[in-house]
């Protein structure tokens, strides 16, 4: 489910971020029983993925994916805090913080080729330029090179602290390069990766299986096979769940969690998060560029009837569209609800009569 919701009014440059809520997440209870190797798992996703490209995908539903049948050179630890391995098994840095040298394990891609640092060169680059992608994370990188088969060296043009945890992320996930530039894009039809676990299909719109991959350098996932599986309803994925059709689900609806977990075969687990929910106003709507209209909107959201009513009391009001996290600033003071104040300010906007738009 999701996370405990806070509730956000913020303008930013081009658009007004009008703020609602920050759900606190929920999952199912772990079993307390020891794993044991086997079996499939469905997962039924709110949301459909809509390309398997790590470059440019901003989808949670597909990055969940991405990171289980693509790698990078680095990975972060389980605990967000630090940086590990993954198809680089050690690196050097130079003294002055501007090179950086990859030295790669001996990993095979799916089809049995091995990952070379020809591969991690030609899909860095590729994630680095790829248009409305995220490789201004790593605008600091001068050159990739591979100075040969299973080493790399990136070399900066100043030095830039978070390039670790950059290359982390997963749109600079490494791929076959003689395939990726034979089939274009439609490679990511039948994507190939290095993960534990291989694509095996995808019918759009409905499922997407992976299983096992028995060529990877790690220990052996426990899982056969993985189903991830389209139900847009939230009510159809939550009687998915009772019936055991699915094994887990995302964002069952919060007026059923106290349902849920009246299951005996079934758990949720109510955690903090940092999802934030909020309304994103674009400023070329011409209403919207006017602030006490933002103001007004903003002053008119009951936001304590959304927590109660929507998330079923499972989040608390946000006073930006920040998390509590790394700088985000728990004096901050958000808006209230106030009726007659967003009335009144509407009455000083150019718009004192109200507009018409689609939200």
């Amino acid at each position: 489910t999701r996370p405990k919701p806070r509730l956000v009014g913020q303008v930013c440059a081009a658009v007004a971020l009008l703020g609602l809520l920050v759900p606190s997440a929920g999952r199912a209870a772990p079993a307390k029983d020891s794993p044991i190797y086997g079996g499939t798992l469905t997962l039924a996703n709110q949301v459909d993925a809509d390309s398997l490209d790590p470059a440019g995908n901003p989808v949670n539903e597909v990055i969940w994916l991405d990171q289980n049948y693509y790698e990078k050179l680095v990975q972060a630890s389980p605990d967000g805090t630090s940086i590990q391995p993954q198809l680089a098994t050690s690196w050097d840095v130079a003294k002055n913080g501007l090179t950086y040298t990859f030295h790669l394990r001996a990993a095979k891609f799916h089809n049995g080729a091995p990952v070379t640092a020809a591969d991690v060169k030609y899909s860095l680059d590729r994630a680095i330029a790829y248009k409305g992608g995220w490789g201004f994370l790593v605008n600091a990188i001068k050159t990739i090179t591979a100075t040969d088969a299973k080493t790399v060296t990136i070399s900066l043009s100043h030095p830039w602290a978070p390039l670790l945890a950059d290359l982390a992320i997963y749109a600079m996930s490494i791929m076959p390069a003689d395939l990726l530039k034979k089939q274009g894009v439609k490679f990511f039809d039948h994507p190939i990766g290095s993960g534990p676990y291989e694509f095996i299909s995808w019918a759009k719109g409905s499922t997407i299986t992976l299983q096992r991959n028995p060529l990877w350098w790690g220990a052996k996932p426990y899982l056969d096979t993985v189903k991830i599986v389209n139900v847009p309803n939230d009510n159809t994925r939550t009687l998915q769940l009772q019936g055991k059709q699915a094994d887990v689900i995302e964002n069952p609806p919060a007026n059923l969690l106290a349902q849920i977990s009246a299951n005996p075969d079934l758990a949720v687990d109510l955690f903090s998060s940092t999802r934030v929910d909020f309304i994103q106003l674009d400023e070329h709507f011409a209403p919207f560029k006017d602030k006490l209209v933002r103001q007004a909107i903003n002053y008119g959201i009951d936001r304590s009837a959304i927590i109660k009513i929507v998330f079923a009391g499972h989040a608390t009001t946000a006073t930006s569209f920040m998390p509590p996290m790394l700088d985000w600033n728990p004096n901050q003071k958000g808006y209230t609800y106030d009726l007659a104040k967003a009335k009144a300010l509407l009455a000083k906007s150019g718009y004192p009569h109200g507009f018409k738009c689609n939200l």
